[in-house]
């Protein structure tokens, strides 16, 4: 029933997944529990389809429950506790309640560094998702350098790849039918500009770069024998 909510959800049939995981959520909790891993699983499930439909309220009663749980459960410190942290920090944006957002998202971003290192994905889309409250908020030079450095990381440390370059700038909005409004958002040539990239020789031309995922005959384009590429990406 839960991975049936979730294809409903993928497809974009959000009430039928949320009548799904409601039932599949009383269900836990009647069998296996409040405090099980997989009944909280299905409590952030239904609370990110909540904030898909836009019941925002109920969704940030769901994560708050979600995060206290985990805390007391497996400490603050779990990924899954940073994790849960980090949805309720997007849905206070969502409502408006940026301090709150932002005071969370500093401290997710501070404990992932701990944790799990400035290197890796999760902790990447932290900064871009900081990034983006701080623009909210009109701090447009801690917004600025919090992207320049992921930009810098990225480049460093991940294959060239324009899919996950997005998903790293601008933060992670689940599946492709949820993304934001880019009205909002400054342009890609515009973090480009902004970047500096002293480790990584002869970049591509972001603005003339072909359609992903194939890059042919690109000039001063980077030798991708030499570039760790995901599994999944074929640029034969």
């Amino acid at each position: 029933m839960s991975e049936l909510a979730g294809t409903y959800r993928t497809v974009g049939k959000d009430q039928a997944a949320e009548n799904l995981m409601e039932k599949v959520l009383q269900l836990r909790k009647q069998v296996i529990g409040l405090h099980h891993p997989e009944t909280l699983n299905s409590m952030t499930s239904l609370a990110a389809i909540y904030r898909k439909l836009g019941k925002l309220e109920e969704a940030e009663k769901r994560e708050e429950e979600v995060l206290q749980l985990r805390k007391q459960l497996i400490g603050e410190h779990h990924p899954d506790t940073l994790n849960s942290m980090a949805n309720l920090a997007m849905t206070c944006r969502k409502l408006g309640k940026l301090e709150a957002a932002e005071t969370m998202q500093e401290k997710v971003l501070r404990l992932r560094k701990q944790v799990i290192g400035k290197y890796h994905p999760d902790t990447l889309s932290s900064m871009a998702s900081l990034a983006m409250t701080y623009r909210k908020l009109d701090k447009i030079e801690a917004a600025r350098k919090l992207q320049e450095e992921v930009l810098h990381l990225h480049f460093t440390n991940f294959p060239i790849s324009l899919t996950s370059l997005t998903s790293h700038i601008f933060g992670d909005f689940g599946d492709f039918t949820n993304f934001p409004d880019f009205s909002d958002l400054p342009s890609l040539p515009e973090f480009i500009e902004l970047a500096e990239f002293p480790n990584v020789p002869n970049l591509p031309d972001f603005f003339n770069l072909p359609d992903f995922p194939y890059i042919p005959n690109l000039p001063d384009s980077p030798d991708f024998n030499n570039f760790k590429l995901y599994p999944s990406l074929d640029l034969t």
